[in-house]
């Protein structure tokens, strides 16, 4: 039986926190400090995202 995509995204969670750990040895950081850095600057490029180009013209072309 294939894996359920539960299964995928919990295999894909875990490669990420061991990357993530990882990371934090190698730079002498607490694991927190880079998971607040990932989400600060996630959260800023959401707030500077722009809809692009073609998506708004094919948007505004379907009214």
């Amino acid at each position: 039986m294939p894996p359920t995509s539960d299964h995928h995204h919990q295999l894909s969670s875990i490669t990420l926190l061991a990357t993530v750990r990882s990371l934090a040895k190698a730079e002498g950081r607490q694991l927190q400090v880079l998971v607040d850095e990932a989400l600060a600057d996630l959260i800023e490029k959401r707030k500077q995202a722009r809809p692009r180009a073609h998506v708004m013209a094919a948007y505004q072309g379907s009214a």
